[in-house]
């Protein structure tokens, strides 16, 4: 019904009025009802950047989930290595067995110890640390295979703040070398109770 009466209502206008409705109810139709897909290119185009920015927090989780990867076969590598190096350090090291251990060393390579005196243990976290405070004589190669054959003894033991001065003084032999510092061995004492 509200159709008719529009129709008859543009018949019975003369063509100038018919143009400027038609020119409205074109621009009207242009602008308000008209659809090119504009909307739908920037639904699309909105669309697409949110996926863009999920697929790039995929990606980024993916990253995140192989460096947990990685960092838990490090983990699991340091906690074998961990027992690994637990296993070599003595639970139970007297002292007696140090100084058995220092004297043997010096008779096999041939220097003579003029002092061995043990020093106060300390504990450092898990490990426990024996100085020794060390005085030997011997020639330089002597005095060298010796360290080498302390360093690598299949208890760990370590040489620290050490000298070597040439000898020849009273009652030395020319080309002797005297070695002066501290021997640390550990012992694996566990972490402390809290």
């Amino acid at each position: 019904m509200a159709l008719n009466r529009l129709l008859f209502w543009f018949a019975s206008l003369d063509f100038g009025k018919l143009a400027g409705a038609m020119l409205i109810t074109t621009f009207v139709f242009w602008y308000f009802i008209l659809d090119d897909g504009s909307v739908l290119k920037n639904d699309i185009r909105r669309v697409g950047a949110e996926v863009n920015v999920e697929r790039e927090k995929v990606k980024e989780s993916e990253r995140a989930i192989k460096e947990s990867d990685t960092v838990k076969a490090q983990l699991s590598s340091l906690g074998d290595k961990y027992g690994e190096v637990t296993a070599l350090i003595p639970q139970e090291l007297p002292v007696s067995d140090v100084l058995r251990t220092i004297s043997t060393t010096a008779a096999l390579t041939g220097v003579n110890i003029k002092l061995q005196e043990p020093k106060p243990p300390s504990q450092r976290d898990i490990l426990e640390e024996m100085p020794f405070k060390l005085l030997l004589e011997g020639t330089f190669s002597e005095v060298t295979m010796f360290l080498y054959y302390i360093s690598t003894a299949e208890r760990i033991m370590r040489v620290s703040n050490f000298s070597i001065s040439l000898g020849g003084g009273t009652g030395q032999e020319l080309g002797t070398v005297q070695f002066e510092g501290d021997l640390v061995a550990y012992r694996f004492v566990g972490k402390k109770e809290k």
